[in-house]
């Protein structure tokens, strides 16, 4: 760019002077002499972008390893190193120009000096902000400084490391499910069927050792931490063997007989108990129809069921001790409700009927700190059992099921699939022939589950008598029911603690299908895969952290607008101050001028002693007699107060103008 600049010699008519007149018609842009600190609010208002970025890249993940051993933490300081340093380029421009503007008024030329320092650190921050609390945005600025110091300790406040449990590439989890259960029996007769003896003493297990591990099973999870993909909160299905139980009590009839002993009995059952003789009694019913009506989900399930259970038991639960005794016993207690007619014991008497059926059982299941754990969510019963037809087979669609990434969870969803589908396998629903997808599919043997009505057959239809009257939970159990000292629970049976033995006995069934079981070909093993977590270190982004420095780059970039908004209408104005920010030359041929009566320097003075002079003058940018720059209004007399100082001004000003 060519300047305009024009030099002229002016003469007088009498004589030459030597005087150069220099004059310019030169705008300078407001944005170009602003160039570098508009650059620098941009460079800083990037690397906070692209800090936050960072972070929440990481956030929840697993903090990164970098060459060198760089780490997350390092990083961000670096960039928050960056963004400081470019936002104290622009205050330390705002401050030093607005001296410039500050003095476009008379001012003291001590403000100078304190204008100038304030941005070469944060004591004569302080300092600016008290002695010159007029000038709002030399304050602001000097505020920003200072404040800035904060944004490297508070941003890495924003970056947490936390422990967490990511996914383990190249590992996989699993837990056992049966598809397809057969060959869980071997015949030993015609229409004779018994379950191998593993799936017996898994049973008995189940139902004598609640707290044993040889009757449950566990998931496969090298980390001990896996997780499973759940859909409808379920992971995982299986076949698998159910129960409902009910309590029946209040259908229990009793009578009183010659020996003024109660026996107590259920309609419908051939079974009955007798006080004083008789504590426990188990009957096998296949038909339990006088049941009907007492439970809506107990009417629906009973049609599956391959056996039915009812059980009767003395029990002191409901009882308390009468006089000194610590606990209840059979004499003396007080029972509620008590049993009636029975007036040489005090006990109460619970009934319960149970029914056993084949099922599918939907779980939510994960892996935690090495421990298996599952829950049941829901089940879905087999059609009605049909004992007639062994050879068939018990075949279950699950609902809901996941097929070809559809979820389908009802029949009719699965009734309107298209027929001869791939991986579907024809079945009847409501009386027509459908494709369902296999993985809806489960199935078991019809003989297997004869041998398991077999099986509760044989074993649960007996009775225990008391051994010792004086003692509450002694009994006589002998052969085949021994086991029945569970269900007697120590002379304090209840209709729940007969429900939970019952349910461990179908649990562990429902584990040694998912032990032997196949999958729905009947090819491999069943089961279902997850994720293998690892315990790492991971990244926690506290995005309030981020406030401060944020709220200190936006600060800055308004601090710059504003300078520049009041900068653009001095710009080319005649005799305003231009841009001159930070820059020593306007002092060097701006400088303050000489009077008359002030004495010559012969020697350069302390930067003390020229404070000290600074002090006692007060000066303004304008034009002189001789020159445009810094000019001399006059002399700060000691001793007078800053508002005399001010006052005094002002009527000097007044009688400048009347002149």
């Amino acid at each position: 760019m060519e300047s305009s600049t024009k030099y002229e010699a002016v003469q007088n008519a009498e004589e030459c002077t030597g005087q150069i007149v220099m004059e310019t018609d030169q705008e300078e842009s407001i944005l170009l002499a602003w160039w570098k600190e508009i650059l620098a609010i941009v460079v800083a208002i990037g690397t906070m972008i692209g800090l936050i970025k960072l972070l929440l890249f990481y956030n929840n993940k697993e903090l990164p390893k970098w060459k060198g051993n760089l780490t997350l933490n390092f990083v961000a300081s670096l960039l928050v190193v960056l963004q400081r340093g470019m936002l104290m380029i622009v205050i330390v421009e705002v401050i030093s120009n607005s001296k410039w503007s500050w003095y476009r008024r008379r001012r003291p030329l001590k403000d100078l000096i304190t204008i100038d320092d304030a941005g070469k650190g944060p004591v004569s921050a302080i300092q600016l902000m008290f002695r010159l609390p007029s000038n709002l945005l030399a304050i602001l600025a000097a505020a920003v400084a200072i404040l800035s110091f904060g944004m490297g300790p508070l941003t890495q406040q924003a970056v947490q490391a936390v422990p967490c449990s990511l996914v383990s590439k190249g590992a996989r989890a699993s837990i056992p499910v049966a598809q397809n259960v057969d060959h869980m029996s071997f015949r030993y007769g015609a229409h004779s069927y018994t379950l191998k003896p593993a799936s017996v003493a898994k049973m008995f297990s189940g139902l004598t050792s609640p707290d044993g591990t040889d009757w449950k099973l566990d998931a496969d999870c090298p980390t001990g931490q896996c997780t499973f993909k759940a859909t409808y909160n379920i992971t995982h299905s299986t076949m698998g063997i159910c129960n409902s139980c009910i309590d029946v009590t209040s259908k229990v009839e009793n009578k009183h007989n010659e020996y003024n002993l109660t026996t107590v009995s259920l309609p419908g059952s051939t079974r009955n108990i007798t006080s004083g003789s008789d504590a426990i009694g188990v009957t096998n019913e296949y038909n339990q129809s006088w049941t009907r009506g007492m439970e809506t989900h107990f009417d629906r399930v009973a049609p599956s069921a391959f056996s039915g259970l009812t059980i009767m038991s003395f029990t002191l639960n409901g009882c308390i001790p009468n006089g000194t005794d610590h606990l209840p016993s059979w004499y003396g207690s007080i029972c509620q409700p008590g049993l009636e007619n029975n007036p040489y014991y005090t006990m109460n008497v619970v009934a319960s009927s149970c029914v056993i059926y084949p099922c599918v059982k939907n779980f939510y299941g994960t892996v935690s700190n090495g421990k298996f754990q599952e829950t049941l969510i829901s089940t879905v019963p087999a059609q009605e059992f049909k004992p007639e037809d062994p050879f068939g087979k018990i075949t279950i669609i699950n609902s809901p099921c996941v097929s070809d990434n559809q979820t389908l969870d009802n029949t009719v969803d699965i009734s309107t699939l298209p027929n001869n589908a791939p991986n579907t396998f024809q079945i009847d629903i409501l009386g027509r022939n459908v494709s369902v997808p296999v993985n809806c599919l489960y199935q078991m043997s019809g003989v297997d589950a004869l041998a398991f009505g077999e099986f509760f057959n044989e074993y649960f239809d007996n009775s225990c008598s008391f051994y010792d009257r004086a003692d509450i939970d002694s009994i006589l159990c002998t052969r085949n029911n021994w086991y029945m000292n569970t269900l007697y629970n120590g002379g304090f049976a209840s209709h729940a603690s007969i429900s939970a033995a019952v349910n461990r006995i179908t649990d562990a069934a429902t584990n040694m299908f998912r032990l032997s079981g196949l999958n729905w070909e009947r090819t491999a093993p069943a089961n279902v895969s997850g994720d293998v977590l690892r315990e790492t270190v991971c990244a926690k982004l506290q995005i309030q952290w981020l406030l401060f420095p944020i709220t200190l780059l936006s600060l800055s970039a308004m601090l710059l607008a504003a300078t520049l908004v009041l900068e653009f209408p001095q710009n080319g104005r005649v005799g305003a101050v231009p841009v001159w920010k930070s820059s020593m030359l306007p002092l060097l041929y701006h400088g303050l001028g000489k009077l008359d009566d002030e004495p010559r320097d012969n020697f350069p003075r302390t930067l003390k002693e020229l404070e000290k002079r600074a002090e006692e003058v007060e000066v303004r940018l304008g034009m002189g007699e001789t020159h445009w720059g810094l000019i001399k209004e006059g002399l700060i007399i000691e001793g007078r107060t800053p508002q005399e100082q001010t006052k005094a001004r002002k009527t000097e000003e007044g009688h400048v103008n009347e002149g």
